[in-house]
């Protein structure tokens, strides 16, 4: 702008020497504004006319668009004379009329808004005047807009104050944001954003709500033609014409009614109500579930039981009465023809919820449930109100009746044909005369009847369907209590009464989300149905009489009409949901074998170290132990290949075999006398490596094998570990056991469990099917294993020279860390780790999709905006490889303490004697921390019990967890003592409920206190004198329950994310690589001990001081870990929405 402004100025001092024009120029080039208002250079073509000293010019050009045959043209004016006193005065800029761009639009404007002239000459005309303005203006303003005014000021804006001194810009355009040279916005403007299907939902949405802002007849026009755009689209479309008539509704008060969901979205809602289905399913009668006044047929009742039958609770809310009460069928009448089975499946709620009735088994109708009917006084009252309507606007009959009043309501038919005026009329004046009378809070309205030939009516009730909608989600527990109560024999008489007292146990509402609503009348006067869904807002809600009020939330009307539609939605509830492939046989199978699996690793894992210690000394075990996970590192990606390549019978057989085989090794090292490093070294490696084989293809094939309750499975998974830990040894201290047994006897238990029980189980349970895009793939001719062995070692000469060096170190400096660290380097260079960095292996997320998307319409900008976007898609392409990395990093910080340091701590407390039993405490004790998380975690399905009614799986787990706090603090940590069991239940309870309110994302980033427990057993065990009342012991239970709080659900939080993450045809690949480099951190940790243990005499307490600094840092990454972890939970903890 300044060098636009310049150069005009400079034009004027060429053409028109003079005071003015000098000013002008000097005045530019010290005070002019910047602006980041676009500019569009015009130079002058042609003169239009010679120019004297005396003319100033004026510009006059074409606006935004420069038509080839149009140019500029200066026409000569006459300006007065600058004077003296002018040029001298510092205080006052000369005013000289330079040139100015004026556009035909700001021509046409000008001519007509004749009052501008006096805005626009109060405006200042030089930067000068400008600045003293906004100075002035600065001044007045509140402290929280002064700096928007600054930099708004010194940087550009957009705004027409910041160019007025050089360029004029389109009134209005200060309003809108945009510049004075651009288009103003439209309602047509944000139309073609609104009807295509390709942008996004929140976009469209976007766009029809800046639509309906404008308020003029041409955005209401628009709003029509958005809400009609697109009826053969898919529920992005619909929500889009929702959004355009409700504002159509809301902004110009007309209702129109939503049009039939299109072929497409019907699937889509079906599929919908088949795989995710409603807990409570709510229908009306009349034109909904039949045809006015008709009995329920043979096909509705049986659809009606096959939606019980797949758990979904079903009931009936309709207008009709449930007992007889004049000439009206009643609904229990029209259920009539169906069988005890079928109507033992349905709760009634007649008048709207004022009669509640309930079958029982044989079919028999018992009313248990009924709101008090009018008093005598009320019904006095409503007959005289009924009177004054008959006298003041008239009255029809219709067959045989003008009017009548029941329990709970009274009607009054008017005049066929009345206008709506007169309708209107009734209801206020029915209001007010039963409001003289007392009679308050009523809900009154006058309709038309279905036929406009009928007589419509005026209606007064004490009642209406949020009633019963209340009834049906609040009390369903008190009713299925009630109907187990029948079944064993409870007399019919006696059930509202024991439904009152039912009632009073208190019970959790059913949420919105997971009700059904379906009827007929939601729009205009025959709107008696949007009472349920005013009673349930967010509750999905079919319309099946073909209208729909769009401000209803959440409401779609059906294509079809009535007892077809029904019978179509009912016939989706009745379905059974896709499992996504979940196998229970061998889910089942799976949990037995890992049962075993993981009874004979407690046994093994307390026994090991005080095997091999001995044997070789504290510093050399932990150089077994680094050595240990070695295989398991080279062979991560094959066991994971195999994996994928395998069927799960044959992979999980093979490996409960080699567990076998593997488990016998020192018992028969042992037998023939032969137990030292070499041997130990062997065990070591050969059990880490099953362990792995094991764990990875457990963990592949659980996605397999579970389909849609992967998460569930998954959860319970975690449980049965920790919670065997914490029964054997915590609660059953099996570590006594080890102790007083031969070294070699758990190794023994544990060989034959696993050949005798456990691998069979695995061959007869688990599917033999292939992993899914294995099976079907096209058999490939294979290399000469020569040609095979040559290509691997040309591939990977370097590596495997790297490694043999790295081994043959191991004489010289007596640490497996260089072993560790070449063939960690040797996994780095595999095809298949490159492939996981590349992020070849994912299942990739809508985010990424809409990524793309944008970079592609955004394709050749070098922007902020896509640099933010290729770099957020950079984060969600790599987060497999991070996971994995994330995962290694805790378990380098774990592992190693658990396996390495609590063992060596156990000895130096008790000696030997007691070395077992202290040990199997004290992972009792972290497992038990781990237990209480994961038990909060596990999102479990509901179980009904009888007379119990709903339980969700995950509070019989809370509960078997808070038996077991009772019984460790009883049995041992303070024996004897029913208020100190009584407390720790207390806690444990209170902890549970802490952690079912974090997310993943806030057990990630909250490992680090789980890790800092440590320093409390460090501190009483360096300085006793400091916390007197707290012996080591204790303070080491203490630390311990506290790392598995949170130790456990971060690592259950990762393999949640990575599973999820990951495409199915790769889970063994990608989990094989993570076994890889949880193996390497494990042996780098194991190592880094070992060389700790041989500084230290003696190695505790002294070794917690280097572990806490660790911590530290490990603490303040996994802090930072959800930056790279896209997709996890947005909030640490979970919001208490309903």
């Amino acid at each position: 702008m300044k060098l636009l402004s310049a150069a005009l100025s400079s034009f004027i001092l060429l053409t028109s020497p003079g005071l003015g024009a000098t000013e002008a120029f000097a005045q530019v080039l010290r005070s002019a504004p910047v602006s980041g208002t676009p500019v569009v250079p015009v130079v002058p073509a042609r003169l239009a006319a010679p120019l004297a000293p005396s003319f100033s010019p004026s510009f006059s050009a074409p606006g935004l668009t420069l038509p080839v045959s149009a140019s500029p043209t200066l026409s000569p004016r006459l300006t007065p004379a600058v004077s003296a006193a002018r040029i001298a005065s510092p205080a006052v800029a000369a005013s000289v009329a330079g040139p100015a761009l004026i556009s035909p639009v700001r021509a046409s404007v000008n001519a007509a808004l004749p009052a501008a002239e006096g805005a626009q000459a109060a405006k200042p005309d030089t930067a000068l005047a400008a600045l003293s303005a906004n100075v002035e203006t600065l001044g007045k303003t509140a402290a929280p807009s002064q700096g928007a005014l600054l930099q708004n000021f010194f940087t550009g804006s957009r705004s027409f104050g910041a160019v007025n001194a050089v360029v004029e810009a389109t009134p209005g355009s200060e309003q809108s944001g945009r510049s004075g040279l651009e288009t103003p916005a439209t309602p047509e403007t944000y139309e073609p954003t609104a009807t295509d299907s390709k942008k996004p939902l929140a976009e469209r949405k976007a766009a029809v709500a800046s639509i309906a802002k404008f308020a003029t007849p041409e955005a209401k026009a628009a709003l029509i033609r958005v809400g009609e755009a697109n009826p053969t689209g898919g529920a992005d479309d619909y929500e889009v014409h929702r959004a355009a008539y409700k504002a159509l509704a809301e902004s110009y008060s007309e209702v129109r009614s939503l049009r039939a969901v299109s072929p497409e979205h019907k699937a889509a809602l079906m599929k919908g109500l088949k795989d995710n289905k409603p807990s409570l399913a709510v229908f009306d009668y009349d034109d909904t579930l039949q045809k006015w006044k008709e009995k329920a047929s043979p096909a509705t009742g049986a659809a009606l039981k096959a939606a019980a039958d797949q758990g979904v609770s079903i009931a009936i809310l309709t207008d009709r009465p449930a007992i007889q009460d004049g000439g009206s069928p009643t609904v229990i009448d029209s259920l009539s023809e169906l069988t005890p089975e079928q109507k033992s499946a349905v709760t009634i709620a007649g008048r709207a919820g004022a009669e509640m009735a309930q079958y029982d088994s044989k079919g028999v109708e018992t009313v248990v449930d009924r709101m008090p009917a009018w008093t005598d006084g009320e019904r006095k009252a409503i007959e005289a109100v009924a009177a004054i309507i008959k006298e003041k606007f008239g009255t029809a009959e219709h067959n045989g009746q003008s009017g009548n009043v029941t329990d709970y309501g009274f009607f009054r038919l008017l005049p066929v044909r009345a206008p709506q005026s007169v309708l209107d009329e009734a209801v206020r004046v029915a209001t007010l005369e039963l409001a003289n009378r007392g009679m308050t809070g009523l809900h009154i309205f006058a309709r038309y009847a279905k036929s406009m030939d009928d007589p419509p009516y005026l209606q007064a009730s004490k009642v209406n369907k949020q009633r019963g909608m209340g009834i049906l989600r609040g009390q369903r527990a008190a009713y299925e209590r009630l109907k187990d109560l029948r079944a064993l024999g409870l007399p019919s008489k006696w059930a509202a009464k024991a439904l009152s007292w039912l009632k009073r146990i208190p019970e959790a509402q059913i949420p919105a989300a997971k009700t059904l609503i379906v009827g007929d009348q939601f729009f205009a006067s025959r709107n008696t149905d949007s009472d349920m869904a005013k009673a349930t807002p967010g509750a999905l809600v079919l319309s099946v009489g073909a209208k729909a009020d769009p401000r209803i939330e959440n409401i779609f009307v059906w294509p079809s009409e009535g007892h077809a539609a029904t019978q179509d939605i009912l016939g989706a509830l009745g379905q059974k949901a896709d499992d996504g492939g979940f196998n229970k046989k061998a889910t089942i199978g799976l949990f037995l074998g890992r049962t075993l699996s993981i009874g004979s690793f407690v046994l093994t894992a307390i026994a090991y170290p005080y095997v091999a210690a001995p044997a070789v000394g504290w510093a050399t075990f932990g150089t077994l132990m680094a050595l240990g996970p070695l295989a398991a590192i080279a062979t991560g990606p094959l066991n994971g290949a195999l994996a994928d390549k395998f069927s799960a019978r044959t992979s999980m057989t093979i490996n409960m075999v080699i567990r076998a085989v593997l488990a016998m090794a020192l018992p028969a090292f042992a037998f023939f006398g032969i137990i030292n490093f070499w041997t130990l070294l062997i065990a070591s490696i050969a059990n880490g490596w099953a362990l792995s084989a094991t764990m990875t293809t457990e963990t592949a094939y659980v996605r397999r094998i579970a389909g849609k309750h992967q998460n569930a499975v998954q959860a319970l998974i975690s449980v049965n570990f920790v919670a065997l830990q914490v029964v054997l040894g915590l609660l059953v201290g099996i570590g006594s056991y080890i102790d007083a047994w031969a070294p070699t006897t758990p190794f023994l238990i544990s060989a034959i469990a696993h050949a005798a029980i456990a691998a069979p189980l695995m061959w007869f349970t688990m599917p033999s099917d292939k992993p899914m895009g294995n099976a079907n793939a096209k058999p490939q001719a294979k290399a000469p294993f020569s040609e095979r062995a040559g290509a691997f070692a040309k591939k990977y000469w370097k590596e495997a020279l790297l490694t043999a060096a790295a081994i043959g170190s191991y004489g010289f400096f007596h640490s497996a860390l260089p072993i560790a660290g070449a063939l960690f380097y040797w996994v780095l260079q595999t095809d298949t780790v490159k492939a996981l960095r590349a992020g070849e292996f994912r299942e990739v997320a809508p985010r990424e999709k809409e990524i793309e998307a944008a970079l592609k319409a955004k394709e050749g900008q070098d922007t902020p905006e896509t640099a933010a976007l290729k770099k957020e898609a950079g984060i969600w392409k790599g987060r497999q490889f991070k996971t994995v990395l994330y995962s290694a990093g805790q378990a380098v910080m774990t592992y190693p303490f658990q396996n390495f340091a609590l063992p060596l701590i156990a000895v130096l407390l008790v000696g030997t004697a007691g070395k077992g039993l202290l040990l199997g405490k004290l992972l009792g004790a972290m497992y038990f921390g781990n237990l209480i998380a994961n038990s909060s975690q596990a999102a479990l399905p509901e179980i009904r019990l009888p007379l119990l009614g709903r339980i969700p799986g995950q509070r019989l787990v809370q509960g078997l967890v808070l038996g077991m706090a009772a019984a460790w603090v009883y049995t041992g940590l303070v024996p004897g003592s029913i208020l100190a069991a009584a407390a720790a239940v207390a806690i444990a309870a209170g902890l549970m409920w802490l952690s079912g309110r974090i997310t993943n994302r806030g057990w990630i980033k909250a490992l680090g206190f789980g890790l800092a427990g440590i320093a409390l057993p460090a501190v009483v065990w360096a300085f006793p004198a400091l916390i007197p009342f707290l012996d080591i012991q204790t303070a080491l239970f203490l630390a311990m329950l506290n790392y598995g709080l949170f130790v456990g659900p971060s690592s259950v939080s990762l393999g949640i994310y990575q599973q999820g993450n990951t495409n199915k045809a790769h889970l063994g690949k990608v989990f094989g690589t993570g076994s890889s480099f949880f193996n390497t951190f494990n042996s780098l940790g194991y190592g880094l001990l070992a060389l700790a243990a041989s500084a230290f005499t003696p190695a505790f307490p002294a070794m917690f001081v280097p572990m806490l600094g660790l911590y530290a840092l490990g603490g303040y990454l996994f802090f930072r870990a959800p930056k790279n972890l896209p997709g996890l939970p947005e909030k640490s903890f979970k919001s208490n929405d309903k």
